[in-house]
C-alpha cells in the first residue's frame, strides 16, 4: 500500500497511508485506513486476489 491520491499526498503528515482495520466478509475485505493523518478512507480487495498475489 501506498500514498497515491491527492488526499493521501497532503496533510498533516503529507505522503502517509497506514492502515487501521481489516474486516472479512465473505471474498469481500475492506481495508480502512488513515491517509496523511487527516483522514479515515477505505480500500476493498477479495481474499482471492490477495492469496494469488502471495502466492
Amino acid at each position: 500500500m501506498h500514498s497515491s491520491a491527492d488526499f493521501e499526498l497532503s496533510g498533516n503528515l503529507s505522503n502517509l497511508v497506514f492502515p487501521t482495520a481489516l474486516i472479512e466478509s465473505r471474498d469481500s475485505l475492506p481495508l480502512y485506513y488513515g491517509a496523511a493523518d487527516t483522514c479515515i478512507a477505505v480500500a476493498e480487495f477479495s481474499q482471492s486476489e490477495l492469496m494469488e498475489a502471495l502466492k
